[in-house]
């Protein structure tokens, strides 16, 4: 049986043969539906606020990852560099990163071996919490943090001390 080919008018189809709108779509619910209790898709628990800004994560990142196939050591701290010249020549130049973290004690300045960036104990727990959280720090690229920190046990078994 041959079906005549439907007639359009206008822009579309007929608006018999639309199907709903989302625009018009009503949701509705009842009194025991809303209830205060989450619900399965929502009981994932919000991450707690990083204590580290961008900047200073984005810090933490290119001076703690690997140099020249090396891993740097969290009690080395970072290295600043130093004024060549000016009315400040010789003192370290602190970036704006650097600058908040110092001001919040999160870093403290040495100098013993060249003036460097070390993690006092509120910035030991603070980039803990920063490398326990896989999508601030990727878990593989700093491994050496995470083995540093005690969060992982460094399980790959290359390292022996024989």
């Amino acid at each position: 049986m041959l079906r005549e080919p439907v007639p359009r008018t206008g822009r579309g189809y007929d608006k018999a043969e639309r199907l709903p709108s989302a625009r018009g779509a009503v949701i509705t619910t009842t009194a025991d539906q809303c209830t205060d209790a989450p619900s399965p898709k929502s009981r994932r628990t919000t991450p707690e606020p990083l204590p580290l800004t961008a900047p200073e994560r984005e810090l933490i990142r290119r001076e703690l990852c690997q140099h020249f196939g090396q891993d740097p050591r969290l009690a080395d701290g970072f290295l600043l560099r130093t004024w060549r010249s000016g009315p400040q020549a010789g003192q370290p130049k602190l970036s704006p990163a650097v600058q908040s973290m110092l001001e919040r004690g999160l870093v403290e300045i040495q100098t013993s071996r060249g003036p460097r960036g070390v993690f006092t104990p509120a910035g030991m727990a603070a980039l803990r919490q920063l490398v326990s959280d896989c999508r601030a720090m990727d878990s593989a690229r700093f491994a050496h943090l995470r083995r540093e920190l005690g969060l992982d046990d460094g399980g790959s078994g290359v390292e022996s001390s024989e």
